[in-house]
């Protein structure tokens, strides 16, 4: 989770600066800080469904059937995806409001 969304981020920031923030933003496709919002928002759920059941917050729980291609699916995997949501979305929100005040000069 926060190593992929470094490494996600690093791309993003590279774009940013060969291309400018507004060619990143199209590129991103979402806005930033949604993105952050609502990988914080995966991330807490995941943990929350472990509670919910019964159990210790983030306990691990899995869909009683296995997806084609990605086998059983489980609140780990949402939260590793909440995380790096989180990680890139903050990161980028950083990187793309310098790059506008740098363009603003």
């Amino acid at each position: 989770g926060f190593t992929g969304g470094l490494v996600a981020a690093s791309a993003f920031a590279l774009l940013s600066i060969a291309r400018g923030a507004d060619e990143t933003r199209r590129a991103l496709g979402v806005d930033p800080r949604r993105l952050a919002a609502f990988g914080l928002l995966a991330a807490a759920s995941s943990g929350l469904l472990g509670f919910l059941a019964g159990d210790a917050f983030l306990t691990g729980h899995w869909l009683p059937f296995a997806l084609p291609g990605f086998g059983k699916l489980g609140t780990p995997v949402v939260f590793d995806a909440g995380v790096y949501m989180v990680v890139v979305g903050v990161t980028m929100t950083f990187i793309l409001e310098l790059e506008s005040e740098d363009e603003g000069r």
